[in-house]
């Protein structure tokens, strides 16, 4: 099997930038968060999803978030999480139900911080 050489695979499934949002959203509702707290959060996030399936534990979100420099974790023990500052200015173009806010251009910036903060921080898998 050939392999795309020119396509950056993403460590996730979670790629909807709306998406993130509600997620990041959930977060800071409740933060800060617990890996173990926010399972049931994260599920009930993600039920009005694309995907609209219900699965049975959410094991990638927290790892997705943290990947794209969207949470960080906090205390002394490093076992709590809160949103960012990218994670707030991801936050400021939607609205809580995940619908844009700005304009393709205040999108595109936020968008490409997101990828380059993920990439810069060395936090990407498998870039070509």
């Amino acid at each position: 099997m050939a392999r795309n050489l020119d396509k950056i695979q993403l460590p996730t499934n979670i790629t909807d930038i709306a998406m993130l949002s509600i997620l990041l959203r959930a977060v800071k509702e409740n933060e800060p968060l617990t890996p173990q707290d926010s399972k049931t959060i994260f599920e009930e996030a993600k039920k009005d999803g694309k995907r609209k399936k219900k699965s049975k534990g959410d094991t990638h979100t927290e790892k997705a978030l943290y990947t794209y420099g969207l949470i960080k974790y906090v205390g002394a023990d490093k076992k709590s999480f809160v949103v960012t500052n990218l994670g707030e200015e991801l936050l400021s173009i939607y609205n809580e139900n995940g619908a844009l806010l700005c304009d393709e251009s205040t999108f595109v910036k936020i968008t490409l911080k997101v990828f380059s903060a993920w990439h810069a921080d060395n936090k990407g898998r498998n870039i070509h």
